[in-house]
C-alpha cells in the first residue's frame, strides 16, 4: 500500500517502505548558485552545464578572447555552445558579469549576480532536467535544484517519530486505489526562494528515523 501525505497543494510526501518522499505537485524549473573563482585559475576552454527541457547547453570560458578554446563537447551542435568571454576580466566578479551576460544572452535560461557576487542561474521553462552543474571550471555549484515534472522528487528524507517530518492532521483511507491519505503540514523545511506559480519550493533536512505510526 502506497500512502501519500497531503498538504495545502504546494508539495505533497509519499512514502514508499522506509523512505518518506517530498514532491512538488507542480511543475519545476531547475536552477542553481554558482560561486566563481578568479580568472587566474580558470584554464581557456573550461566549460560547466546547464540543462533545459528541451535543449542541453554548454557554457564555456574564452579566457584568450580568440574564440578557439572551444572544448565542443560530445553530443552538442554549434547552437549548445555559449561563449563567455573573460579575456579582460581580472577579479572573480568580473567573470561572474559575463557569464551573467552570456546566460542572459541566451534562449530559455536567465541568470542575475546577488549581492554575495554569485551567479544565480534559472531555466526559464519547467520540465525534467538536471540542474546546472560543472565540468571542469572549478566553480562551486550550491542550491542545485532539478527541473521536475509535476509530482518529481524535490528532496528524500526518512521520518523520525518524535522529529519527524510532518504534523498529522487527519487520515482518510481510499480502499478502490488502496490508498491512504494524510492530512499534514510538512515541518523541518527551508525554502529555496525558488516558486513554482505562486508556491515556494521548499527542501526537507535529512533526518534519522525509526517509522511513523498510524
Amino acid at each position: 500500500m502506497r500512502v501519500k501525505f497531503v498538504d495545502d497543494g504546494s508539495y505533497f510526501v509519499e512514502l514508499d517502505g522506509p523512505s518518506v518522499v517530498l514532491k512538488s505537485s507542480n511543475p519545476i524549473s531547475a536552477s542553481a548558485t554558482v560561486q566563481v573563482t578568479a580568472p587566474a585559475e580558470i584554464d581557456d576552454g573550461d566549460y560547466f552545464f546547464i540543462n533545459t527541457p528541451t535543449r542541453n547547453y554548454y557554457i564555456w570560458m574564452d579566457k584568450s578572447g580568440d574564440g578557439t578554446a572551444n572544448p565542443n563537447p560530445s553530443g552538442f551542435d554549434t547552437d549548445s555552445a555559449v561563449l563567455v568571454n573573460i579575456s579582460s576580466s581580472s577579479v572573480a566578479s568580473d567573470v561572474a558579469t559575463a557569464i551573467q551576460s552570456a546566460i542572459n544572452g541566451t534562449d530559455g535560461l536567465s541568470a542575475t549576480v546577488n549581492s554575495d557576487g554569485d551567479i544565480e542561474i534559472d531555466v526559464d521553462d519547467s520540465g525534467t532536467c538536471d540542474a546546472p552543474y560543472d565540468y571542469n571550471t572549478g566553480f562551486n555549484f550550491i542550491e542545485q535544484l532539478d527541473g521536475e515534472d509535476s509530482g518529481g522528487i524535490i528532496k528524500s528524507a526518512i521520518p523520525n517519530n518524535d522529529n519527524s517530518i510532518v504534523d498529522i492532521y487527519d487520515v482518510a483511507y481510499d480502499a478502490s486505489i488502496d490508498e491512504m491519505k494524510v492530512l499534514c503540514k510538512v515541518k523541518d523545511t527551508i525554502s529555496l526562494g525558488k516558486n513554482v506559480g505562486t508556491k515556494t519550493i521548499y527542501k526537507v533536512e535529512v533526518q534519522t528515523v525509526n517509522g511513523f505510526i498510524f
